[in-house]
């Protein structure tokens, strides 16, 4: 004897607001540790910056803005901006992400553009999420050029211990 299985049905005529198989949700759960980024940055700013407590935050290919959602959360103070050149991710954090937010959604401005080319405001904590610090085949150049790497290799190349180094 065997028992027939039927499938759950919503009472209300609600949808989910996100797609069982979505690839989006289905990303930040499998690749990001959202939580854990954005304490590994602070600590770095805090030892960096001693007795300053960060408040801009800019997230370069953010994607679904994860990182720059949850920055904005943990504070009246913070404010985020993400940036990416793909609409379709950018869209979904709209519609999925920010009506989460509540007013923190307010500090969080998302942008469709190439990070390689950003513009102001200067932030607090810049992050990349992309392949940094990996080096591309066969080169001994960095793979990524977004904004925030860029600025990295430059401060490093003009750092006292890099001149004295003659790298």
């Amino acid at each position: 004897m065997t028992k027939r299985v039927t499938p759950r049905t919503r009472t209300s005529g609600a949808r989910p607001s996100v797609r069982p198989r979505d690839p989006f949700a289905l990303y930040e759960v499998a690749v990001q540790g959202v939580d854990w980024d954005l304490d590994f940055l602070e600590r770095v700013w805090r030892y960096r910056h001693p007795g300053h407590a960060p408040k801009l935050f800019r997230e370069d290919f953010c994607g679904t803005a994860a990182l720059s959602a949850a920055w904005a959360a943990r504070g009246r103070d913070r404010r985020a901006w993400g940036v990416d050149l793909d609409a379709r991710p950018l869209e979904w954090a709209r519609r999925h992400r920010l009506p989460w937010l509540r007013d923190a959604a307010g500090r969080v401005k998302l942008v469709r553009g190439d990070v390689r080319h950003a513009r102001r405001p200067q932030v607090d904590v810049p992050s990349c999420s992309a392949i940094c610090g990996r080096r591309a085949p066969g080169s001994s150049q960095a793979a990524c050029s977004c904004s925030t790497c860029t600025a990295a290799r430059a401060r490093r190349r003009s750092s006292p211990s890099a001149r004295a180094s003659g790298r």
